[in-house]
């Protein structure tokens, strides 16, 4: 996984299809994107946070509460407009 330490969604698009395709909701989530982005600079876990929302993971909306910080982007939105977060949680 250090090979994407510095990798954008375009060069994460061969690799996240794979594991979409082929691991669980919550092990596509907890197992694969969270543990990259987790490597990544703050910058490039901003601009890569979307993908947490196609994993399909009940976990998301959690994971993007606990991790949302600097530098806001509209990457981080997107991801929670993706996922259905309600206008009262995102006001929480």
């Amino acid at each position: 996984m250090t090979e994407l330490l510095n990798a954008d969604s375009r060069d994460l698009h061969e690799p996240f299809s794979t594991v979409l395709a082929t691991r669980a909701p919550d092990a596509r989530f907890d197992g694969w994107i969270t543990a990259l982005l987790a490597t990544q600079s703050s910058n490039l876990r901003a601009s890569n946070s979307h993908l947490v929302a196609y994993t399909g993971s009940n976990l998301a909306l959690d994971w993007f509460e606990s991790n949302v910080g600097s530098p806001a982007s509209n990457h981080w939105g997107n991801g929670a407009a993706l996922l259905g977060a309600s206008w009262p949680r995102i006001a929480a």
